[in-house]
């Protein structure tokens, strides 16, 4: 589906569009912390980057990029959920593949990847938001020429609204013999939405779609203060973190998330991505979802930048909370996130909730945290 729509002057004609001069199709509302759905024939806003050709690289000190993920100037900040799954391969058992992530400015993005290293063990890294290139480093392979697969799961942001966001992944060999990214790699983004409402400051009128699906013009002292939301046959739904959500007690949580709306005996798909702190190093980021029943699912909270905690569920009761000890690194950002199914019971809200460690040390989850969802049954339209 298209990105970008053309801006309508008050005149009738059509502005060029540039960086800073669009209106996205927005799917997802960030000023407000609510549920929503929609129905269309157009596809999910991914964004697909696919490799066609096999890429090597045979240099433990230079990087070689797979995907690159841009996004030019804007008016606010844009959230992406971020994948790449990459089928590597070496040239000699000895030799590890380097799988990294550069971002253009350090603070657009955090990621956690996850690179082969035996065939029931990944070599890990952890990045922050202020944490510049940073590639997990796995030393070996299990066999040569043969190929194994890497993540890279993240959640993307433009830090400064009016700069441009470009993270790119990268391959590089760990003692100077070949490795291969190999074709049919893939690297896919979600948009998920605004950071805040968009304050409309450009002197000519912008068409807003009401839902009777009739025009109406606006001035430059007018707000677009939720996401345009077109129709779309996935039944997505999704609530954005708006402020931030801090906790400095070990025994009361904190609710992040809660799942209003959701149809009763329904099993949901949820894919959640927070973007969490902590102001002591020695205190560790907890989390739990709750309420409902038949989770199946597993939550990840970084405790060192080569290390998550992982807490899975059990027999489909709640995911219960993490003993994380530890965060990486004190006030940086890393990924906290989870993936999971459950069923909506009734008389029940589904919740996304997290603790401190230590009493008294702030957590906290940034405005920006993200989770979407989608019911396993096929809506009437």
């Amino acid at each position: 589906m298209p990105e970008q729509s053309p801006l309508f002057l008050d005149t009738g004609s059509i502005e060029v569009v540039t960086g800073d001069k669009v209106i996205d199709y927005i799917h997802f509302p960030v000023t407000e912390s609510i549920s929503s759905s929609y129905t269309t024939l157009l596809p999910d806003p991914y964004l697909f980057a696919t490799m066609f050709s096999d890429i090597t690289n045979a240099s433990s000190a230079t990087s070689t990029s797979l995907f690159e993920f841009k996004v030019p100037n804007r008016r606010e900040n844009y959230f992406y959920p971020h994948n790449s799954i990459v089928g590597v391969s070496t040239s000699a058992t000895a030799t590890g593949v380097r799988i990294g992530l550069q971002k253009q400015n350090l603070a657009d993005g955090i990621a956690n990847i996850k690179v082969s290293s035996t065939l029931t063990a990944h070599t890990i890294a952890c990045i922050g938001s202020q944490i510049g290139t940073t590639f997990a480093l796995p030393g070996s392979m299990v066999a040569i020429n043969t190929v194994y697969p890497c993540f890279v799961k993240g959640l993307y942001n433009n830090s400064i609204a009016t700069a441009s966001l470009k993270n790119v992944v990268l391959l590089q060999s760990e003692t100077n013999n070949t490795v291969t990214a190999r074709a049919e790699s893939v690297s896919y983004n979600k948009f998920v939405g605004y950071s805040s409402s968009a304050n409309i400051i450009i002197e000519k009128s912008i068409p807003l779609h009401l839902s009777t699906g009739s025009l109406k013009l606006i001035s430059g002292s007018d707000t677009i203060s939720a996401s345009y939301l077109p129709a779309t046959s996935s039944q997505w739904l999704s609530q954005s973190l708006a402020t931030n959500v801090a906790n400095t007690s070990n025994t009361v949580y904190a609710t992040v998330f809660s799942l209003t709306g959701l149809e009763d005996n329904i099993k949901y798909l949820a894919n959640l991505y927070i973007i969490g702190q902590s102001a002591a190093a020695a205190t560790g980021f907890r989390m739990r979802v709750q309420n409902g029943s038949g989770y199946r699912g597993t939550l990840y909270i970084p405790t060192s930048t080569t290390a998550p905690a992982i807490r899975n569920s059990e027999d489909g009761t709640n995911i219960t909370s993490i003993a994380a000890g530890t965060w990486p690194t004190l006030n940086t950002k890393f990924l906290v996130y989870g993936e999971y199914t459950f069923t909506k019971t009734v008389g029940t809200t589904p919740e996304i909730q997290i603790l401190s460690e230590t009493n008294g040390t702030a957590v906290t989850a940034f405005s920006g945290s993200v989770i979407f969802y989608i019911p396993f049954y096929t809506p009437v339209v």
